[in-house]
């Protein structure tokens, strides 16, 4: 019974969704991978973690100054832009310093 038990509770747990979604990351801590330009229309790109994987995401400055490599930012929304869609890999973030 108790096998059976396990069995089922395996096969339950390969039903789950795990697709990464950006919105999960709002509010998290990154890491500055390329340097985040003052412009708000320029991007850099952020490194995330999230559930024990990295991400590497397309990131948007609100700061108003430039962002350097290797500093530590927080994500504080996505941008959700229907006209102007990226592959889903590269995602767009709006973070503060």
């Amino acid at each position: 019974m108790l096998g059976a038990w396990v069995l089922l509770k395996q096969v339950l747990t390969l039903s789950q969704d795990n697709t990464f979604h950006t919105e999960k990351v709002v509010g998290y801590t990154a890491d500055v991978y390329l340097r985040i330009p003052a412009d708000t229309r320029k991007s850099g790109k952020i490194m995330v973690s999230h559930e024990g994987s990295m991400h590497e995401l397309q990131a948007f400055n609100t700061s108003g100054e430039e962002i350097p490599t290797g500093a530590k930012v927080r994500v504080v929304a996505t941008i959700d832009d229907a006209s102007d869609r990226h592959p889903s890999t590269d995602c767009r973030l709006r973070i503060a310093q």
